[in-house]
């Protein structure tokens, strides 16, 4: 798969450099570029052009004229129309040329993808199964714990990884950059009177809404397995299921509404249709959010519950999760949550701690924003959903980002600016950093009961057990040769 991705990457690129310099007014930066690329030597010259020997010497008003300083296969006639400068003869052979190695780049680079394709996929099937990249490791008790062995690679295995992974985080940093700009291009196109625009960022606004998004299990697939890589090799990631433990249950007075039972001989199925809906919380959030993507690799049937802004007036985010990542989307407004708890949609999943727990993050050090979070803990108990805690352990080292000036910061969190200036991979500050093992770990529910209005100390006694919950989780995380630090709680 991976030969397969890289050759049509390559075939891409030939292809983008020569649809570049068939355009007579990208002459001089196409023949540049395409020039340099060792490929095109065995592929042009049988158009009738070598374009590395040639040099643009005319201009006239946008366009150019390239001068070859001999065309072998053209014959005297044409070499002496090209000296008297004869811009529409050379033109064409230069165009033709490009087209040709457009056309024959982007065939072969789409065929040997897809066979590379079909090959992995037989690969795979011999194999018994489609193997994801990591384990999921049951720890059933607090003794024991995932030793995951990291794979040692060579320097080929590396350097894709590397690349993967670039390509990945590249990819979740424009639609960063895509969803956080689109409302400030929208008001420009508005006050420079450019209608076409804004009616095409008003379809975009509007289709997430009103169509459901198509899934690119192939994108997903590649998306998740390069964040993975870019850390390191494969074992660098880890998934450890602690869900099967114990589970927190509430031992309070009768008065609040008991499980429904399911009907004599009904069997498994009425089991599972009376199980209870569940929350899963997040912590920490982090800057890169890391976790949220290895809970949405083991889970497709998640429904991810952002900001309000990103699922509203962010339609190219709500793409690339729905569409690449393969997670449903939700808001955690208070109305829009209310409204998927009451479909009893499950399971959802949030990061209270929000941008607040974003801003405090820091390398070394282990910290959760969860003190005077309480909201998901009241429509949990009005629903009658259980919350599952969720811990990624490794998530603060992957960025650092200046402590201090916390009073300033959670006002501009509290307007929906996140108050951070993450600095990464030394090279790449945006990036997180490599060589980083992350285990990420999911807790036994907290039971809660359903109270339909519950009162400030029904959610204060319900609140205190969730984090009572939190720090046992951590407690059971497995370290894996790493010194454990202390959880704060803020």
């Amino acid at each position: 798969f991976w030969p397969g991705l890289l050759f049509l990457g390559l075939s891409g690129m030939v292809f983008l450099l020569s649809r570049l310099a068939a355009q007579p007014r990208n002459a001089i930066a196409g023949g540049a570029a395409l020039r340099r690329f060792t490929l095109l030597p065995r592929v042009l010259p049988r158009a009738g052009l070598a374009p590395w020997q040639a040099r643009p010497v005319a201009f006239s008003r946008g366009n150019c004229t390239w001068f070859p300083a001999r065309f072998p296969s053209l014959g005297s006639s044409f070499a002496g129309a090209a000296r008297r400068r004869a811009p529409g003869a050379v033109e064409a052979v230069r165009t033709g040329a490009c087209k040709t190695a457009a056309r024959r780049f982007g065939f072969f680079g789409t065929v040997g993808f897809a066979a590379s394709l079909w090959a992995s996929h037989r690969s795979q099937v011999r194999q018994g199964a489609v193997a994801k990249c990591d384990d999921v490791i049951q720890v059933p008790t607090l003794s024991a714990h995932a030793d995951e062995v990291m794979v040692e690679e060579g320097p080929l295995g590396k350097m894709l990884g590397v690349l993967t992974g670039f390509v990945a985080c590249s990819a979740v940093w424009a639609v960063w950059t895509i969803a956080i700009g689109l409302p400030f291009v929208l008001v420009y196109a508005v006050a420079t009177s450019q209608w076409q625009l804004v009616g095409a960022i008003a379809a975009m606004f509007a289709y997430p809404h009103i169509f459901p998004m198509p899934h690119i299990p192939i994108a997903r697939n590649f998306i998740l397995y390069g964040m993975k890589r870019w850390l390191g090799p494969q074992g660098t990631c880890t998934f450890v299921d602690l869900s099967s433990g114990r589970s927190t249950p509430f031992s309070g007075t009768a008065a609040h509404e008991p499980e429904p039972e399911p009907a004599p001989g009904q069997g498994a199925s009425a089991m599972k249709a009376s199980a209870r809906p569940q929350l899963m919380c997040i912590h920490p959030h982090g800057i890169f959010a890391f976790g949220v993507l290895m809970l949405a690799e083991q889970k497709p049937e998640l429904i991810v519950l952002s900001s309000p802004y990103l699922y509203h007036v962010a339609p190219v985010f709500r793409f690339f999760f729905e569409s690449m990542i393969g997670a449903r989307m939700g808001s955690a407004g208070a109305s829009d949550l209310a409204s998927l708890m009451g479909k009893g949609e499950s399971p959802l999943m949030l990061t209270p701690g929000g941008f607040h727990e974003a801003t405090i993050v820091c390398p070394g050090k282990e910290r959760v924003y969860l003190k005077s979070r309480r909201g998901f803990v009241k429509y949990a108990l009005r629903f009658g959903y259980d919350v599952v805690p969720c811990y990624t352990y490794g998530e603060s080292d992957l960025m650092a980002n200046p402590q201090g000036g916390w009073k300033w910061r959670f006002k501009l969190n509290d307007i929906a600016i996140p108050a951070v200036l993450p600095w990464g991979c030394w090279w790449i500050p945006l990036f997180p950093r490599r060589g980083v093992k992350v285990t990420f770990a999911v807790g036994p529910p907290v039971e809660m009961p359903h109270i339909p209005r519950p009162t400030k100390e029904d959610v204060e006694t319900h609140h205190a057990r969730y984090m009572q919950a939190v720090r046992d989780l951590y407690d059971r995380i497995p370290a894996d040769g790493r010194k454990k630090r202390p959880l704060e709680i803020w």
